[in-house]
């Protein structure tokens, strides 16, 4: 395939490529990259795989990114359709292939790509290294031809619970044909050897309270702030060496804690072939299946600061090897230089009633912050059932709290050990998923799960629009109370919310050309019957704008609940997002 920038777009935007496909025949597959000032109506750097002539079913695959969203195109020499199984899971319909593809190096979202034959077609499973918010599954258009088109849409920077989610089988998808008025269409041409890639973000924000503040020195109403994060990325052009650098910055007008930088990405990668990566440097990593509460995803430690929701990330420091084979994924990490966690200011709202001080925490029982951690995990796949088993030794991600002299909280960080297990099982439109942790080093060793089942009603009333219902169950069976520790008064473990409580959400996506969507979910506490609740909605505002309206609401909170220090601090915000 061959193409031309598009001239009307100022966009400079990276490009990613495929090494080989090896397709479980004995014919090779010959890549070509291609670089991309777009793909239209959204701005996508593209690669393209080109196989031999005589390969069978597959012509071409063709991968895009631009912002939070990857596309990832299925020409074919014979028609073929695309349905969609859950939000990492497809069938390929008419098309019968074999490969697997390690893309750590080439994606900032997917670490791999794979297609089983499956009946008359192919399974084709997509594994993440971050939260997928929602997934499409449709026929798009790709230089005047008919393909079949996955687009993921990744949860950056906000909340990942109802969409995480992989969701159920769509009903059979029309006829392959060309469909009149979608124009995306890639604009291609070749890359120069060891090319850089660039892309950047720029969002203003407002959040409003409606309530007073509840506490002394939190400021009342409006919070008006600004980020910028951008992505830098060189790869050399056999795709071996690969440099990522992903700052990030916010300017918070009311809280000094909310002003903030980071690395959110600052690696190098080498990639020795199809079949294992090493990563060396601070990354991000993502583990988990379930929507409300991701228990086995503790490599990076949450930017508390930027919302309460748990899904912003710091960049780690770490070594990563991924080895990736037919029989599953390794992942080994070796990581050093402890972050902490991020915590509101004396003048923030979304706060305890006591400030933390995050200058100066405490590791206890051996931990500190330039110990090592250590952690694997092994992720596979068999017929329906997708699972993960994990394992972490090192500084926990969660601090517990001791009471200070001077009217605060200090932070306290224990070395821990902790077992995960999460998995998920698709059938027909249902999916079944669920986390288990086993934690030791926060106080007596203990369990804790979430498990729910995920349902999406496909094209309601006749439409093009998706209906996801959501319900999961919540249980932690950590130690609760104060204990006394050599500093003083503490709690003998890392407080939570989450120990008997009831999730139930839904999903509307629109699936138009804006990728209009909006998610409502609510939390009850079984005890209490304390009641968190938020609602979002996105949309994109041409090529290079999105919008998006978020608010979290809190009812009927116990004055013991945790949850009760937010009890004024209803909040909306509405954010403005531009994409370079």
């Amino acid at each position: 395939m061959t193409g031309s920038p598009d001239s009307g777009q100022g966009n400079v935007l990276f490009c990613i490529a495929l090494a080989r496909l090896i397709m479980g025949l004995k014919k090779r597959l010959v890549a070509r990259l291609f670089f991309a000032w777009g793909l239209t109506p959204i701005g996508m750097a593209t690669f393209a795989l080109s196989a031999t002539p005589d390969a069978p079913g597959l012509e071409d695959v063709q991968l895009g990114e631009r912002g939070n969203q990857t596309r990832i195109a299925l020409l074919c020499f014979t028609a073929c359709t695309i349905e969609r199984r859950s939000n990492t899971e497809f069938v390929l319909h008419g098309v019968g292939a074999d490969f697997s593809l390690d893309l750590s190096a080439r994606s900032k979202f997917v670490s791999a790509f794979t297609m089983a034959s499956y009946g008359s077609g192919s399974l084709m499973r997509v594994d993440v290294n971050q939260a997928v918010d929602y997934a499409k599954a449709n026929i798009c258009a790709v230089d005047g031809r008919a393909a079949a088109c996955v687009d993921l849409f990744f949860a950056t920077g906000k909340r990942a619970d109802l969409a995480g989610g992989r969701a159920a089988t769509s009903p059979e998808p029309a006829a392959y044909q060309n469909p009149p008025g979608n124009s995306s269409k890639p604009a291609l041409r070749e890359s120069a050897a060891g090319s850089w890639d660039i892309a950047a973000e720029v969002s203003g924000e407002i959040r409003y309270f409606p309530n007073e503040a509840a506490f002394p020195g939190q400021f009342d109403h409006w919070q008006p702030s600004f980020t910028l994060e951008s992505d830098i990325r060189w790869e050399t052009d056999d795709r071996k060496h690969q440099f990522v650098f992903t700052p990030f910055f916010r300017l918070d007008g009311r809280d000094d804690e909310r002003t903030h930088a980071d690395l959110r990405e600052a690696y190098y990668r080498f990639n020795a072939d199809d079949n294992w990566s090493l990563t060396v440097g601070a990354a991000k990593v993502f583990w988990g299946r379930t929507e409300s509460r991701h228990l086995v995803d503790i490599i990076n430690q949450t930017d508390a600061i930027e919302d309460i929701d748990d899904e912003d990330k710091l960049g780690q420091p770490m070594a990563n090897l991924t080895i990736l084979k037919n029989w599953g994924t390794l992942d080994f990490f070796v990581m050093s230089g402890f972050r902490t966690r991020t915590f509101p200011g004396m003048d923030g709202r979304l706060r305890f009633q006591l400030v933390v001080d995050m200058q100066n925490p405490i590791f206890e029982r051996d931990a500190r912050r330039r110990a090592f951690d250590y952690a694997a995990r092994y992720s596979h796949y068999i017929g329906n059932w997708d699972f993960g088993i994990s394992l972490f030794h090192g500084t926990s991600r969660e601090a517990r709290f001791a009471f200070a002299p001077g009217g605060s909280l200090t932070p306290v960080y224990d070395k821990i050990t902790q077992g995960g297990i999460d998995f998920q099982y698709t059938k027909d439109a249902w999916l079944w998923k669920a986390e288990v942790i086993a934690r030791e080093g926060h106080g007596d060793t203990f369990l804790a799960s979430v498990a729910g089942v995920e349902y999406t009603q496909y094209q309601i009333f006749g439409t093009n629009s998706d209906l996801g219902f959501l319900a999961e169950y919540q249980y932690d069976g950590r130690d609760e109370g104060l204990v006394m520790e050599s500093f003083g008064t503490a709690f003998a473990a890392p407080v939570t919310a989450a120990n008997n409580d009831i999730f139930a959400g839904t999903r509307l996506a629109l699936n138009d050309l804006q990728d209009t969507s909006a998610l409502v979910g609510v939390t009850v506490d079984a005890d209490d019957q304390s009641m968190g609740m938020f609602i979002e909605a996105q949309r994109r505002l041409g090529q290079n704008w999105t919008a998006e309206l978020e608010s979290r609401l809190f009812f009927n909170i116990d004055p013991a609940n945790i949850a009760a220090a937010l009890r004024d601090d209803d909040f909306m915000t509405f954010k403005l997002t531009r994409y370079f």
